[in-house]
C-alpha cells in the first residue's frame, strides 16, 4: 500500500490534474483504510479526468477501495475498464484476478470461471495462482458442480499447503463428502422404501385373496352343514274319528345322536371360522409392524 501511495505523489503534486484536492483526500482516506471515503473522493476526482489521464495507480486504488467498501458492482466495472485501458500495466494480473473473484461474488459464476482460468493460464507462477484455483472451486461449488469443485479444493490442499485458503478448502471438501454420503443414503432409503412398498402391496393383495378364499370356503361348509340338517316335518291335518291312529315310524325322525352330531359340526365350523379370523388379524398386525 505504501508503494502505491508513494507512486501517486507525482500525480498529487501535478497542477494540471483535475480536482487535486479530491484525489488528495481520497489517498488520505485510502491510507487510513476509510474505504467508503476513499472510493467517494477518487470517483469524484475521476469524474473530471479519464482513466488514462488518471493513470493505472489511481484506478487500481479505486478498485481496491470499492472492493473493501463492499461496492462489488462498481469494483467489477472498474476492473473491466482497467483491463481495457491499461493492457501493459503491472497491475494487470492483480486486476484480472480481482475481476474473476468479483464476478463470483456477484453470482456470475460462468464469467468468473472464465476470467480466473485466463489468469491461471497467463500467470502460472503468480503468488495468487492457488487463490485463483480456490475461487474457481467456489464458483463450481455454488453451481452444484461438486465433482469439479472437489478436484480443485483437493489440489489447493495438497499442492499449496501453506495457502490461506486451505482451511476453507478442507471445510468444503468435508461438506462435499458429507453430501455424497447423504445422497447415497437417500438413494438406498428410496430403493428400500420402494421395495418395501411393493412387498406390502403384494402381501395385502395376497391377504385379500386368502380372505376371499377363506370366506368362500367357510360359506360352503356352512351351507353343507345346513343341507345335512333335516327339514321340519310338514303339518298334517288332525285325524278323523274313522282314521286309525298310527305311530310314525322311527326312521321319520333323526335320532338324538344324529341331532347331536349336526349341532356339534355346526359348533366346530363356528370355531374354525373364529380361528380363521384370528389368523387373518395376526397377519394384518404383523404387516403393519
Amino acid at each position: 500500500m505504501k508503494r502505491i501511495f508513494a507512486a501517486l505523489l507525482p500525480f498529487l503534486a501535478a497542477p494540471l490534474l483535475a480536482s487535486p484536492r479530491d484525489i488528495a483526500r481520497g489517498m488520505e482516506a485510502y491510507r487510513d483504510e476509510d474505504w467508503a471515503s476513499a472510493e467517494f473522493f477518487i470517483r469524484k476526482y475521476l469524474s473530471d479526468a479519464s482513466f488514462e489521464d488518471a493513470g493505472d495507480d489511481v484506478v487500481y486504488i479505486l478498485i481496491k477501495s470499492s472492493f473493501h467498501a463492499g461496492d462489488y458492482e462498481g469494483a467489477q466495472a472498474d476492473c473491466a475498464a482497467f483491463l481495457g485501458s491499461f493492457p501493459e500495466s503491472r497491475y494487470r494480473p492483480l486486476v484480472l484476478f480481482q475481476n474473476g473473484k468479483l464476478l463470483h461474488l456477484l453470482g456470475r459464476n460462468d464469467s468468473a470461471v472464465l476470467a480466473l482460468c485466463d489468469f491461471c493460464q497467463l500467470n502460472p507462477g503468480h503468488e495468487l495462482y492457488p487463490d485463483a484455483l480456490f475461487w474457481i472451486a467456489e464458483a463450481f461449488f455454488d453451481e452444484y458442480d461438486f465433482e469439479s469443485a472437489r478436484g480443485l479444493y483437493t489440489r489447493v490442499v495438497s499442492d499449496f499447503a501453506s495457502n490461506r485458503n486451505v482451511p476453507a478448502a478442507k471445510y468444503k471438501l468435508d461438506l462435499i463428502s458429507r453430501r455424497s454420503r447423504e445422497e447415497k443414503l437417500l438413494y438406498l432409503l428410496r430403493v428400500t422404501g420402494e421395495e418395501n412398498l411393493s412387498a406390502r402391496e403384494d402381501y395385502e393383495r395376497q391377504l385379500r385373496i386368502y380372505r376371499m378364499e377363506d370366506r368362500a370356503g367357510l360359506q360352503k361348509m356352512m351351507k353343507d352343514a345346513r343341507d345335512r340338517v333335516p327339514e321340519p316335518l310338514p303339518e298334517t291335518p288332525a285325524p278323523s274319528a274313522e282314521d286309525v291312529p298310527r305311530e310314525p315310524s322311527a326312521s321319520a325322525f333323526p335320532s338324538a345322536g344324529e341331532l347331536f352330531d349336526y349341532e356339534a359340526e355346526i359348533e366346530m365350523l363356528r370355531r374354525k371360522a373364529w380361528r380363521i379370523q384370528q389368523i387373518m388379524s395376526e397377519r394384518a398386525d404383523g404387516a403393519s409392524r
